[in-house]
């Protein structure tokens, strides 16, 4: 039955701008510029930070960039980059306004999953709770 909802791709969903400047501005967030290729920011500060990338993305890009690169076309090599990945990747989805991480991140194994930091944007208010 067609109620008149057009069925559209997460990816072309805009993100909400006032969200993105708060978590620019509380140094949460980072942006890459745009005509680069955004992928090799993230991984890259995420190594150099110790740090986890929270997404959904499963960086086949990526992953196919590497294959395709003489330099890293070592089958060990892309195996260590997709281990690395998948342990320091945590995907998310919400429940209403409710952000939940995968509990079964990496991540969670050295903090626990009830503890993790959650940020409100309301003014005024804390930033954890």
């Amino acid at each position: 039955m067609d109620m008149g909802i057009k069925q559209v791709k997460a990816q072309k969903v805009p993100d909400s701008v006032a969200t993105l400047i708060q978590l620019k501005s509380l140094g949460v967030m980072v942006s890459t510029p745009s005509q680069d290729y955004d992928d090799s920011y993230c991984i890259s500060y995420a190594r150099n930070e110790g740090a986890f990338i929270v997404t959904n993305d499963k960086f086949r890009d990526y992953i196919r960039k590497l294959e395709t690169n003489p330099s890293s076309n070592e089958q060990e090599a892309l195996k260590r980059e997709k281990v690395w990945l998948k342990q320091h990747c945590i995907s998310f989805t919400f429940k209403a306004d409710e952000f939940l991480p995968n509990p079964d991140s990496k991540l969670f194994t050295k903090f626990p999953y009830e503890t993790y930091r959650q940020f409100k944007f309301e003014e005024g208010e804390d930033d954890q709770y």
